[in-house]
């Protein structure tokens, strides 16, 4: 990442990244990276199959992919994983470090949640918590979730309301600060 952002730097507005679209996860971690570290570059959005070969193809220079796309790519050479934006390692794709790590500024991990009606009441949402706990302990709901490149981080639903409120803090930011409007 330090490479990256060094080139950047030197040879302003001289890199493309690829997004799946306007407003998607893709393009607001670039526009993160590119605010966190005063980098100047365009997005490219287009459908995230499409944007990964124009990485692989060398049209465009960076991406923020799921581990699950972008592992065989590098297991083959054809991409270099530069850093993990969550907050661990992974099995796929061994001794790439996180954006943390690398003192970077944390371009966003993603989270799954099961969706519930906001008037649930707490007891419900505890249990709700707790069967969710259960099955990420489960060998096939961990092996599947390894597969596609996710690692389970199991939280309380307090835990998870402070997440979504940190991060509804900083994407809010970011995009009010950039003006985007979602495709």
């Amino acid at each position: 990442m330090k490479e990256l952002i060094a080139l950047a730097k030197a040879k302003p507005g001289s890199l493309s990244y690829g997004s799946a679209g306007v407003g998607a996860s893709g393009h607001l971690a670039g526009e993160l990276l590119n605010s966190a570290k005063a980098s100047t570059s365009c997005t490219c959005p287009t459908r995230r199959r499409a944007a990964l070969a124009d990485l692989v193809a060398g049209r465009i220079q960076v991406m923020f992919l799921s581990i699950s796309l972008s592992a065989p790519q590098a297991k083959q050479g054809r991409i270099k994983v530069l850093a993990l934006t969550g907050t661990s390692h992974s099995d796929k794709l061994p001794g790439v470090t996180t954006t943390a790590e690398q003192d970077s500024r944390r371009a966003g991990a993603a989270f799954l949640e099961p969706a519930r009606a906001a008037a649930t009441p707490p007891a419900v949402i505890r249990r709700m918590n707790s069967e969710v706990v259960k099955a990420l302990k489960t060998p096939e709901v961990a092996k599947r979730l390894e597969d596609l490149g996710a690692v389970p981080a199991p939280t309380s639903p307090e835990q998870f309301a402070a997440i979504l409120k940190r991060d509804g803090e900083l994407w809010g930011k970011l995009i009010r600060e950039k003006n985007i409007r979602a495709d």
